[in-house]
């Protein structure tokens, strides 16, 4: 069922910052990876949600464009909750890109019940959490079943699916190659950096120079950011 579940064609990509760029005071985010997940699920200060009458605790989590799964503080960001985009490592909100992210609901055991693909920032299509459940399954305690939310372009739950634990612990040893593929990330140029260089090239690159070079009419056509791939 999960092969129907997710879009197979789907490609591994990073995605970049999307959401509105706030500030925030007194920030100092406790983002962990999932051997001190516990650290969170038993703060007394962890996030609580009512979900179909049960209460859940709930944490964020971030698939990093290296592969790495780190886990922080659901809720509004301030002191150590962090946004989604602090917890690409990233220092700058330009750099932040993650594979994908979302909520994870806990139960009162600490077991992991609902996983979805909330997260304002970057925004992740439905299809980018299947490559989360790779790195779930080798650190985090999942239930018999797990609930897996789709949700709609507004944030609204849309749909939600039951899977047997045993049928994602198998279909995922079986594709394990297809989750180990090289991602190419694509870098941003700033437009500083791009017309500056434009200038070099333009004002220096010719071998010879005239009063007639400085009388043209400024180039024509328009500067778009320029992408570089680079293998991490």
């Amino acid at each position: 069922m999960l092969s129907e579940l997710f879009n197979q064609d789907y490609i591994k990509r990073p995605i970049l910052m999307t959401g509105t760029i706030r500030h925030y005071e007194n920030s100092s985010p406790l983002v962990v990876k999932p051997n001190k997940i516990n650290k969170l699920l038993k703060d007394k200060t962890c996030h609580k949600e009512i979900c179909g009458g049960k209460v859940y605790k709930v944490l964020r989590f971030l698939l990093r464009t290296n592969g790495e799964l780190v886990f922080a503080h659901e809720g509004c960001p301030n002191g150590i909750i962090p946004a989604h985009w602090h917890m690409t490592g990233a220092h700058r909100v330009f750099d932040a890109s993650c594979i994908t992210a979302g909520n994870v609901f806990f139960d009162e055991h600490n077991t992991l019940q609902i996983i979805n693909h909330k997260s304002g920032d970057f925004r992740p299509e439905f299809d980018s959490l299947q490559f989360v459940f790779p790195e779930l399954i080798k650190s985090i305690p999942f239930d018999k079943t797990l609930e897996i939310q789709k949700l709609c372009a507004t944030g609204a739950l849309e749909q939600t699916y039951k899977i047997a634990h045993k049928e994602i612990q198998t279909f995922f040893e079986e594709q394990q190659i297809n989750f180990q593929q090289e991602i190419l990330i694509p870098e941003r140029k700033n437009r500083f950096a791009i017309l500056r260089d434009f200038g070099k090239n333009f004002f220096f690159s010719r071998n010879k120079t005239s009063p007639k070079d400085f009388n043209q009419n400024e180039p024509k056509g328009t500067f778009e950011d320029e992408f570089f791939l680079k293998k991490i």
